[in-house]
């Protein structure tokens, strides 16, 4: 597989659109950080979606503390390929989380499919590291014991949705 497809692809969109000045890479990596933090928010809301608002950590400090690690702004500054394998990533459990907390079959199919194509994304932003969400419906098997018949049908949908779309390619 090759896998920079997606980023170099994302990357040459905005030198083709805007010129090859020397603010385009900075400004797509600052594109590609409000990306990532939204998101984390949208996982944030996901994990924290039942509990009452007063009980929930404060996601502004969150925030502030994953922004303070300094390889966190030397990897987005730097251009790394983790930068589109995190936002992949995290797209494809936050649907995970939204196939597994939804009450209908239909949702669960449409998540599950989501979470599928952005783990392929992630996939082909970075390589076989992209390819852990595969792995969150099994987290679900193991910790979720309320919803293990819908974390096995979530498991074999998010596998059978990711080998279809990767076919397709």
């Amino acid at each position: 597989f090759c896998h920079l497809p997606i980023w170099l692809g994302w990357q040459s969109f905005f030198f083709l659109v805007l010129g090859d000045s020397w603010w385009v890479d900075n400004l797509f990596q600052m594109v590609n950080l409000v990306l990532t933090l939204v998101a984390m928010y949208w996982l944030w809301i996901e994990i924290w979606r039942f509990q009452p608002l007063k009980t929930r950590p404060n996601f502004h400090v969150v925030i502030w503390l994953w922004l303070t690690v300094p390889i966190v702004l030397w990897t987005y500054k730097n251009n790394l390929l983790e930068v589109g394998v995190s936002y992949f990533a995290l797209m494809a459990v936050s649907a995970s989380f939204k196939a597994m907390s939804g009450q209908s079959k239909w949702s669960l199919l449409v998540w599950s499919a989501v979470a599928a194509f952005m783990t392929l994304g992630a996939m082909e932003a970075k390589g076989v590291v992209g390819l852990f969400p595969l792995a969150s419906g099994l987290v679900w098997l193991i910790f979720d014991k309320e919803r293990r018949g819908r974390a096995w049908v979530f498991s074999f949908l998010i596998l059978f949705f990711f080998l279809l779309f990767l076919g397709t390619l």
